[in-house]
């Protein structure tokens, strides 16, 4: 019997307490837990950054804008964007390069 109380209470511990009174329910915690959508002002500061970023994409050359995008949003490889552009190798890497500097150069501040 001693067994049985002690395994009890182990299992009963984790589940809510009845309180008898239906208004005097526990608060669910599912209802309590954070949402995992950022608040406004963080929502409205990274749209703007995300503006910022596209304008600042679409101001690039076109062979820089293109490695760009295949390198970072299409996640090709070095080859693969050569393959891709029509180019070597190397092209890909300047055209690359050239284009993380300028964009470093106008979202220093943004970024």
């Amino acid at each position: 019997m001693q067994r049985r109380r002690t395994v009890r209470g182990r299992v009963m511990a984790w589940l809510p307490a009845k309180l008898g009174d239906e208004d005097d329910e526990l608060p669910d915690p599912m209802a309590m837990a954070e949402s995992p959508q950022p608040q406004p002002p963080r929502q409205l500061e990274m749209n703007e950054a995300i503006d910022v970023l596209e304008q600042a994409i679409a101001a690039l050359p076109a062979r820089q804008r293109q490695a760009f995008l295949l390198r970072n949003f299409e996640a090709l490889d070095t080859a693969a964007t050569a393959a891709a552009m029509g180019c070597s190798e190397g092209s890909v890497k300047t055209h690359y390069f050239r284009a993380l500097e300028t964009l470093r150069a106008r979202l220093g501040d943004v970024w």
